[in-house]
């Protein structure tokens, strides 16, 4: 369900800032999370 979630957060703010970096910077934090 985490990982579900974390999908959701990406796909809602991934627009609403410049996708790329948001995005590599929500992975980032997702696997310093959960690795």
């Amino acid at each position: 369900k985490k990982q579900q979630h974390f999908s959701l957060t990406l796909k809602e703010e991934t627009p609403a800032l410049s996708s790329a970096p948001k995005a590599e910077f929500l992975l980032k934090l997702f696997l310093e999370q959960f690795a």
